[in-house]
This record gives structure tokens, sequence and C-alpha cells, in this order.
């Protein structure tokens, strides 16, 4: 949409709607089904939804991915301090807040897993 909206040369809504339509004829109707369906879809899937899957999908939150998350950012962190020779800690939850994951000497780090890449912020 962006790039169409640059070739029109028009002033008003009115003409955007106008010159929309004539290049785009059936985009706003088939643009409807799409998201329809996939409302459809996604309503349907919601009814399958009920507290046991919600109870695995928290522990797996609580007990697995935190666990593993947290111990590949201390791994990493400490790689890349023994790596530069400098000292690490991880961040505290106001930190963590501010997305901070940890720091290297006296620069913060966040870490992106599973590419695992890490930034200075």
């Amino acid at each position: 949409m962006s790039e169409l909206i640059k070739e029109f040369d028009g002033q008003t809504l009115e003409e955007w709607i106008e010159w929309y339509n004539e290049r785009q004829p059936n985009a706003v109707e088939a643009a409807t089904e799409k998201i329809y369906d996939q409302f459809v879809k996604q309503k349907e899937a919601m009814m399958l939804i009920d507290k046991d899957l919600i109870r695995e999908w928290v522990k797996d939150l609580v007990y697995t991915k935190t666990f593993c998350g947290m111990k590949v950012q201390q791994a990493i962190i400490s790689f890349i301090a023994g790596k530069l020779e400098k000292s690490w800690k991880l961040a505290n939850k106001e930190e963590e807040a501010k997305g901070i994951d940890g720091y290297i000497g006296n620069t913060p780090v966040q870490i992106k897993s599973p590419l695992t890449k890490w930034r200075t912020i």
C-alpha cells in the first residue's frame, strides 16, 4: 500500500477511494474474505483450548523456557566476557524490564534466542 499511495496524486479521501477501486476493484472484498477465513480458523482453534492445555503451556513457560533461557543467557554472557577478559553479571529485574539481560564489564547486553545474537544497548 505504501508504494501504491505514492502513485496517487489526488487530494481527498474520496479521490483516493475512487482511484484505488479503479486499480484494485476486488481488493477490499478479497482482503475481507481472507481475513474472515483466518478469523474463523482462530475462533475454531480457541474452542480447542481448555484449562489442561493452558496448564501445560504455563508449566512449559515457567519450568522449561525460563530455566533453559536463563541458563543459555548466563552461558553466552560468561563466555563472551571470558573471551574479552572482562567481568560479567546477569541483570536484575529492573534492568530486565529495560531489555537488558546482563553486563559484560559495564556494558549492558541483550541476548536473543534462538539466534543467540547479542548487542550492546
